[in-house]
């Protein structure tokens, strides 16, 4: 599959690994290329700055979009073909003109801790050409690094908690290089060149490049096919073992993934299918031990380590929901219920690779009461499907407590800072009061099961007072909802908020001034055609993708299926060269992206595409 008009940057992954790949200047970081970004088994500590296939033609090394000689600046080439194969292999042709080569490099993820690398290589060209091909790795020195002689001569790496090994068809070559304290990379490359091969054990606090492979001989119209793999675990004896087998990776992968899409719900055929999947196996890749990053591209860090924010994470829970991947979902509640919360029981706005609270980014608003909403939506909805309770009714009582204690203005409870985290400061969001109505009246339907009838009535007094603050926001004028009211003003905030989509899909009633709000946002707050806007603010000035897409959903629970394939195709035609979705695109500029690939974009994709038709009727 081949779409968008987007960098392709990729998302993979399996049980214990995710990871982000480009090899087309998607991601500014020095020397990186291939894989930018890895983690095992936590978010705390990035591993590798670099990982991809290499190869050295006379006084040129190739690898990943680089073209790297002696004496001069690395130039840069870019993929002459991006695409996805079976939804979880990463592809990338590439033609080396000046030595007559075609090149595919592939790169896919399966199991618990096995990252693995294709490259074809052909000689096109009329000569007889010497190649060495390995496999590349650049070790981030984040912590301290040291080597260890493995059972075959190669060598494990260990740093931090994690130790890996590159498993090579061959390993004649090997070149361990401390390479300098910064993220600049060259004496490794100086190395490869001049074949000074090292593989003695090293302890160092530089970056670490590690090569090994051999070289091999390529006759006019020869070609050759490698396959390598960067392995991780506990222990160096756990690697030893891995080092041992010989199973084809190829194989093994396709049956990874071939079972993990067989455990959900059979997707349905339609022109959006396999980008959907490539989507949702692109979260399954990222979701380690139920931790959504809300992106791997570097934006939303904090101290080197990506930003678990509720909401995105139980966004994307639900789109494992609706596409019947019951593991993932629980997996994401179960680590959001194990976060630790704010004295008055509200979940922090969001959490660093520990898992800690980490506050602080987004305009100083530190509440973002929504996500109770989402929670206890999706608690239910999971209930229903399952007959599983993921939430104990102690934490449904204490998270209903934090909406009916809150400061309240009009009806509506707050002040927060919303999907769009406070743009106007401090508000009551009618968007947000939307999905808090939908959640608690889903915490009504779940205390009404338990039989405990205060906490149904509680629910049920707070689900009319939200309502009628909501209607409260409506401007006839206009007609359509406003944005809401913040602490400094009275009166509304006369700005559309196209997050009100959201609304209808987590319970609220799509009543007729909710289909007033769709009509005049179709008028007003499009972009590029179908594309949707945010609030009328200059963060991300454009259309968004998740907001987009929350509007495909929308149109396709009214039954209005023609718009929801309308705004389906400009979501697709607004992704990246691999199908993934950035979060926006420049209103002045369709060809500019921002923050590609972003989670709960290409979760949303997946759920539009997998959510049935019809709204909630529950009272």
């Amino acid at each position: 599959m081949q779409t968008g008009k987007y960098t392709g940057i990729g998302l993979i992954g399996n049980e214990n690994i995710a990871a982000i790949y480009a090899v087309n200047n998607g991601i500014v970081d020095i020397n990186g290329t291939g894989i930018y970004h890895l983690f095992y088994k936590t978010y705390a500590h990035d591993l590798i700055q670099s990982a991809v296939s290499l190869i050295r033609v006379k006084d040129t090394i190739y690898y990943g979009n680089k073209v790297w000689k002696k004496y001069t600046h690395p130039t840069h080439i870019k993929p002459v073909k991006t695409y996805v194969e079976d939804t979880y292999r990463y592809c990338d042709e590439f033609l080396l003109e000046e030595h007559g080569l075609k090149r595919k490099d592939v790169v896919y993820s399966y199991g618990e801790h096995c990252l693995s690398f294709e490259m074809e290589l052909e000689n096109v060209s009329e000569e007889e050409l010497e190649i060495g091909c390995y496999g590349y790795c650049a070790v981030r020195n984040d912590m301290e690094i040291e080597t260890e002689k493995m059972h075959n001569g190669t060598l494990g790496i260990h740093t931090g908690d994690a130790y890996m090994v590159m498993k090579t068809p061959w390993a004649e070559e090997i070149y361990a290089v401390e390479d300098s304290p910064t993220d600049f990379a060259y004496q490794v490359f100086l190395d490869i060149l001049e074949k000074r091969e090292n593989s003695q054990r090293t302890k160092t606090s530089c970056r670490l490049g590690y090569v090994q492979g051999r070289t091999k001989t390529l006759k006019p119209g020869d070609k050759l096919h490698m396959c390598w793999s960067l392995i991780f675990g506990d222990s160096y004896e756990e690697l030893e073992k891995e080092l041992c087998l010989s199973e084809e990776e190829t194989f093994k992968a396709a049956e990874y993934w071939k079972n993990w899409m067989a455990e959900g719900e059979k997707p349905e055929d339609s022109e959006f299918q396999e980008q959907a999947l490539v989507n949702l196996t692109a979260l399954k890749a990222v979701c380690v031990g139920g931790y959504i990053p809300a992106d791997l591209t570097g934006h939303y860090f904090c101290n080197k380590m990506p930003c678990y924010y509720a909401r995105d994470s139980i966004m994307v829970a639900r789109a494992f929901l609706l596409s019947g991947h019951l593991r993932e979902c629980r997996d994401i509640i179960a680590y959001l219920i194990g976060r630790k919360r704010k004295e008055n029981g509200e979940f922090f706005q969001r959490y660093d690779g520990y898992g800690e609270p980490n506050e602080g980014a987004n305009n100083s608003v530190f509440h973002q009461i929504d996500s109770i909403g989402y929670f206890c939506r999706i608690v239910y909805e999971y209930y229903k499907k399952t007959g599983e309770l993921l939430a104990d009714e102690t934490l449904l009582m204490e998270v209903t407590d934090v909406i009916d204690g809150a400061e309240k203005k009009s009806g509506m409870a707050g002040p927060e800072g919303g999907v769009n985290e406070g743009v106007f400061g401090p508000a009551f969001i009618t968007s947000s009061n939307m999905f808090i109505y939908g959640g608690i009246l889903a915490a009504k339907q779940i205390f009404a099961i338990l039989g405990n009838k205060e906490y149904a009535e509680k629910c049920r007094k707070i689900c009319d007072r939200l309502y009628e603050g909501i209607q409260s926001a409506y401007n006839e004028e206009l007609g359509r909802f406003d944005y809401g009211y913040v602490t400094y003003h009275d009166h509304t905030v006369r700005k559309y908020d196209t997050p009100q989509y959201f609304g209808p899909l987590y319970g609220y009633p799509n009543d007729e001034k909710m289909q007033n709000t769709h009509i005049y946002l179709r008028q007003y707050a499009s972009f590029f055609e179908d594309g949707i806007g945010y609030s009328e603010q200059e963060y991300h000035h454009g259309p968004w993708l998740f907001n987009t897409l929350a509007c495909a959903e929308y149109c396709k629970r009214a039954e209005n299926r023609e718009e929801y394939i309308r705004k389906m195709k400009w979501a697709s035609e607004h992704s990246n060269a691999y199908g993934l979705l950035p979060e926006a695109v420049d209103a002045n500029d369709e060809g500019v992206c921002v923050i590609n690939p972003l989670s709960w974009a290409c979760g949303e994709f997946a759920a539009a595409y997998f959510s049935k038709g019809g709204f909630v009727h529950e009272k």
